[in-house]
C-alpha cells in the first residue's frame, strides 16, 4: 500500500509540473545611439588552421608592431601591423595548445605535451625548448628575463629567457573536478599574478617564486 501511495503521489506531482506554464521574459528594447567611432578594416591575413575542433583558444600576441599567431597544427606566423605583410612563418612540428606570447626578444608557444618552445622574434628560428610537468592551455607571460607558464596540474613554472632552464616553481593543490583550462599569468613589476582552479588568486615574486600574498 505504501508503495502504491508513493507512486500515486509522484504521478500527481509530475502531472502538476507538466501543466505549469513557462513564463518568458520579454527581451529588453534596443536603444538608439550615435556611434562615437567607426571601425575600418585595414588588412586581413591567414593565421592557419582553425582551433575550434581542437577545443583550444589560441589568441594572437602583439609585440613591437608585429602580430604573432599560432595554430593547433604548430604553425607560427609573424605579420606587420602596418600592412599585414607576413614577415616569417615557421612550424614547431607539434600540436600547439597554449596561446602565443611575446616579449624579451622571444615568441613563446606551448605544445600539447607540455613543451615550451621559444622562437626568435626576428626570424622565427628556435632558440630553446623546455618541458613542463603537464599541459598548458593559456598564454605564457614574458618579462624581466623570465617566462612564466601555468600548467593544468596547478603548477606555475618560471623559465629563463636565455636558455629555458627552470628558475622556480610554485604549486597549489587543484580540486579533483574543475573546468578544462588554465589561467594566464600576468606580470606586474616584480610580481606574477595568477588564478587557480581552487578559486585562489596569488602573487609571487618573479625572480624566486616566493609567495607575496
Amino acid at each position: 500500500m505504501r508503495t502504491t501511495a508513493s507512486i500515486l503521489s509522484f504521478l500527481v506531482l509530475l502531472s502538476g509540473c507538466g501543466g505549469s506554464k513557462v513564463v518568458r521574459e520579454e527581451p529588453a528594447k534596443l536603444l538608439n545611439f550615435a556611434p562615437e567611432m567607426r571601425v575600418k578594416q585595414l588588412w586581413t591575413a591567414d593565421s592557419g588552421a582553425s582551433a575550434v575542433k581542437s577545443a583550444v583558444i589560441l589568441t594572437p600576441a602583439l609585440y613591437d608592431n608585429v602580430v604573432y599567431t599560432s595554430d593547433p597544427e604548430g604553425r607560427v606566423r609573424a605579420f606587420s601591423t602596418n600592412n599585414g605583410r607576413e614577415l616569417w612563418e615557421t612550424h614547431v612540428g607539434r600540436p600547439v595548445t597554449g596561446g602565443i606570447a611575446a616579449g624579451d626578444g622571444l615568441v613563446i608557444v606551448v605544445t600539447k605535451k607540455g613543451e615550451v618552445i621559444a622562437l626568435d622574434r626576428k626570424d622565427g628560428k628556435q632558440r630553446w625548448a623546455s618541458r613542463l610537468s603537464s599541459q598548458s592551455l593559456a598564454p605564457a607571460a614574458v618579462a624581466s628575463g623570465v617566462v612564466v607558464v601555468q600548467s593544468v596540474d596547478g603548477k606555475l613554472t618560471a623559465l629563463s629567457t636565455a636558455d629555458g632552464k627552470r628558475l622556480w616553481r610554485y604549486e597549489r593543490t587543484e580540486p579533483p573536478l574543475s573546468l578544462y583550462g588554465t589561467a594566464s599569468p600576468v606580470i606586474v613589476a616584480d610580481a606574477v599574478l595568477s588564478g587557480f582552479a581552487s578559486g585562489k588568486v596569488v602573487a609571487v615574486h618573479i625572480q624566486n617564486g616566493k609567495l607575496l600574498w
